[in-house]
């Protein structure tokens, strides 16, 4: 699954003529979430800064409320649809030249609820 998600970036972002990423984009880091039916989730938090220009979390089953928001304290939370199949994609630092990081949480767990991030951890 990592391959081909890499290789789907990697052949569309040689076509744009704005590179959006600080360096090249590379997947170097993966990781399964698993969430047991009716757990808490995870509480609100932004990923490290050691990962650098995009964070790709694809829900392979279970059902969630997954939520951005501007602070810590969840103000302007806004819920992020992502049933099974989906795939949610996150700032990290270095896309668009920014260093911006968004705060986010999943609760409200339905099911077993089974996650693959992608993320690149700096070099």
């Amino acid at each position: 699954l990592r391959d081909l998600v890499q290789t789907f970036f990697t052949e569309r972002l040689v076509k744009i003529n704005l590179y959006p990423f600080a360096t090249t984009l590379d997947f170097n880091d993966c990781s399964l979430q698993f969430y047991e039916n009716g757990s808490k989730g995870i509480g609100i938090h932004r990923d490290y800064a050691m990962f650098r220009n995009l964070i790709c979390i694809i829900v392979l089953e279970g059902k969630a409320r997954f939520c951005v928001c501007r602070d810590r304290y969840g103000a302007n939370t806004e819920e992020i649809k992502n049933l099974p199949g989906y795939a949610i994609f996150l700032r990290a630092k270095g896309l668009l030249k920014m260093d911006a990081r968004p705060f986010h949480f999943v609760e409200s767990i339905q099911g077993q609820r089974l996650t693959f991030g992608l993320r690149q951890k700096q070099t």
